[in-house]
């Protein structure tokens, strides 16, 4: 399946230059959601990270769904979070800190740079509705997930609490 175009991507780029944006929707969600835990919280909760693990997250933009969970960056043998935007990274990095086990990379989740089966846990929230092509995208995710390893999804919609995409 092919979604949008190289159009699309361009406008992507542009859309998410910087965190402003992303910083509008969040702020929206926290004052009107009708969740009680609040969207990352309760997309936390779900996430199985165990002491030693590696996690991926692509397209962390301001690295919101890490603030205030010290205790699960701390668990991670090593915590990568990635963006195709420079300014969601750095903003990320001023929500998060440097801490040794964090590492901030500009990644396209269509060419990952990582070996093959190197990550317990990968995590993309709210972004796969951009990948131009999403099979692509996937593939990679399947590359570099270790073998019994766990991808977490979510997007924004009338479906968003569904437990499992996809087995």
């Amino acid at each position: 399946m092919k979604i949008g175009s190289s159009n699309d991507s361009e406008a992507v780029k542009e859309q998410y230059a910087t965190s402003k944006g992303l910083d509008i929707r969040i702020t929206f969600h926290e004052k009107y959601s009708t969740n009680k835990l609040g969207y990352s919280p309760w997309l936390v909760s779900h996430y199985e990270i165990r002491e030693g693990m590696k996690v991926l997250e692509l397209g962390c933009g301001t690295g919101t769904l890490w603030i205030g969970h010290d205790d699960l960056i701390e668990k991670c043998d090593k915590l990568v979070l990635t963006d195709l935007s420079e300014g969601m990274l750095e903003k990320a990095k001023g929500n998060l800190g440097e801490k040794d086990n964090v590492e901030y990379r500009i990644e396209d989740i269509q060419e990952l740079s990582f070996d093959d089966d190197t990550f317990d846990v990968i995590i993309a929230n709210a972004m796969l509705y951009h990948v131009p092509d999403l099979n692509k995208g996937l593939k990679e995710v399947r590359r570099v997930l270790k073998k019994g390893g766990v991808f977490y999804c979510a997007t924004l919609g009338e479906n968003n609490f569904v437990d499992r995409l996809a087995e």
